[in-house]
């Protein structure tokens, strides 16, 4: 078995499937980085030239101005790959996830409301960042340095509003059917009167 035409981000898109002796397809990938790098990530300069995002990180925000928007709590099972989604500008869920997110999307996408994600790690009592979703889920790329790297398909592209981490004590006065935001599922889309508070 053989995938072709896929962008798979930092590798080939020459993905064979050998089986195994147990009979069980596993890819065998060949693996290709075509990410950009800087010499020093302690020059700010550096930084933006190569990530012109970076510079848009934490800049003052209208949250007022959010009367149609969405948000979305994501979890993810570890900091690695937020900060890969932090550097990169992507974002890979799970099944559900996935499908929640092109629900959203194509719900939203054609009155031009804006879909934001805000970003917890698994266990680590912060929220972490909230950036907002700039593509439909797409199930033809993949990118290949995820934690699990073959866990997780479909790539949504994100611009990044803020990069802090906050203890979820400050919202747990922020709740959802009388749940405090922070236990929120992942995947699950919040009212907008939470996300502008969490905002």
């Amino acid at each position: 078995m053989c995938i072709r035409d896929r962008n798979y981000y930092g590798y080939q898109s020459q993905n064979t499937f050998s089986p195994p002796s147990d009979g069980n397809p596993i890819p065998n990938y060949e693996y290709k980085s075509e990410f950009p790098r800087v010499a020093s990530y302690e020059d700010d300069e550096e930084i933006a030239k190569v990530f012109p995002f970076y510079k848009d990180i934490n800049q003052e925000f209208d949250i007022e101005s959010l009367t149609d928007a969405a948000f979305i709590i994501m979890r993810s099972s570890n900091d690695d790959d937020i900060h890969k989604a932090i550097k990169y500008g992507i974002w890979s869920s799970t099944p559900r996830g996935n499908e929640n997110l092109k629900k959203t999307w194509n719900e939203l996408k054609p009155k031009n409301h804006r879909i934001f994600l805000v970003f917890t790690v698994v266990k680590s009592s912060q929220f972490l960042g909230v950036a907002e979703m700039i593509s439909d889920v797409n199930y033809d790329d993949s990118f290949a340095y995820w934690w699990e790297p073959l866990k997780w398909f479909g790539v949504v592209k994100l611009k990044w509003i803020y990069v802090k981490d906050i203890h979820v004590k400050n919202f747990e006065h922020i709740k959802e059917a009388d749940i405090p935001v922070q236990y929120c599922r992942d995947s699950t889309r919040i009212s907008l009167l939470s996300g502008q508070q969490i905002l």
